[in-house]
């Protein structure tokens, strides 16, 4: 079967570019982790707690933000022939926000005003989880539309 060219917003992204979202990654970490060592008297105004729950939220965005940006790091772009399974990229970006997660409400316990919470870890997981299922459902149809082999996951 002849293969058609690519239009050009079909070919990969140069490696620049994710090293660019590594960094971008490394410094949305770098944030989090600052946000989340600050003493419990900085978040404690009462705009912050108008809506319920609304600590989980910011949970689960941040987290899902961490995970889209280390995605677009380590998943090769939708124009690569022969690209590789997305397993192993999908484990990583799913493992770094979990640990990154772990570490600071483990951190938390040692900050005045601040506690763990298992609830906020979890939800930092689903933010991360709910990014890479995405993720794998785009990187799949992707691979069906254009005619490229299927990464598979």
């Amino acid at each position: 079967m002849p293969t058609r060219p690519r239009p050009a917003f079909h070919r990969p992204a140069p490696r620049r570019f994710q090293r660019f979202f590594l960094l971008l990654s490394g410094l949305w970490i770098a944030t989090v982790l600052f946000l989340n060592n600050q003493p419990g008297s900085v978040f404690k105004t009462p705009r912050v707690y108008l809506l319920p729950h609304i600590d989980k939220f910011a949970h689960f965005l941040f987290y899902g933000i961490m995970a889209a940006l280390l995605w677009r790091a380590t998943v090769p772009g939708p124009g690569e022939f022969r690209r590789p399974p997305v397993r192993r990229p999908a484990l990583f970006v799913l493992l770094v926000p979990a640990l990154v997660g772990a570490i600071d409400e483990i951190n938390q316990l040692f900050i005045v005003g601040r506690s763990a919470d298992w609830g906020d870890w979890l939800t930092d997981v689903a933010g991360a989880g709910f990014v890479v299922a995405m993720g794998v459902l785009m990187y799949g149809r992707r691979s069906e539309k254009g005619g490229v082999q299927k990464g598979g996951a």
